[in-house]
């Protein structure tokens, strides 16, 4: 059966499932005869949604499976103002993960120091805990209990990262089109019955 898209397509997605929906754009990396589905990574997004709680945490580059009828092919003469269009959206992104974290900075360094109850699931209790920038900023998270703060200012710092990687991505691709095929080091596929999001 002859394929609508080729491999290295740069394409406008509008993915829909029973637990995820992605809009935004993409290149074609393959194609699976079996499934009939396009294999794409996605390089720029309309909402980007950061899951402090998901095991796959880390933000990563995602491949979908797509049915062709939510691929549109991306022409020349749209082709760069679509990039402009995901690059300044993925700046709205990063701006407000930055704004998120020096909101929470302030907050503890400006006011009387806080404390929080987190609830200790192994043990069946809560617990006082007070708030900090360290604590915040720290390399794990969820350690013991379920603290909603605990490391997520480092989890968001790796987000802002990936963004910034994101945005340089489709600003080098407007002079040289061979950028949309660099990989991010994490990249993780995604069946259509898996959620998405971090």
């Amino acid at each position: 059966m002859p394929r609508k898209f080729h491999n290295d397509d740069f394409v406008r997605i509008r993915y829909h499932s029973r637990n995820s929906t992605v809009l935004g754009v993409g290149t074609v990396v393959d194609y699976d005869s079996f499934k009939r589905k396009y294999l794409v990574r996605v390089l720029g997004v309309d909402m980007y949604a950061t899951n402090y709680w998901r095991c796959t945490n880390l933000p990563h580059d995602k491949i979908i499976n797509c049915h062709a009828y939510e691929l549109a092919f991306v022409n020349d003469a749209w082709y760069l103002s679509v990039l402009s269009e995901y690059a300044t959206q993925m700046r709205k992104h990063i701006s407000g993960i930055q704004q998120d974290m020096h909101r929470y900075v302030s907050d503890v360094m400006t006011s009387k120091p806080r404390v929080r109850r987190v609830y200790i699931p192994r043990e069946s209790r809560y617990e006082q805990v007070l708030e900090t920038v360290a604590g915040y900023f720290e390399d794990s998270y969820q350690k013991n209990g379920y603290d909603y703060n605990e490391g997520k200012g480092r989890f968001l710092s790796k987000h802002a990262v990936y963004l910034s990687f994101c945005i340089a991505r489709l600003n080098q691709a407007r002079e040289d089109a061979s950028c949309l095929y660099r990989a991010y080091p994490e990249t993780k596929t995604f069946e259509r019955s898996e959620y998405v999001w971090n």
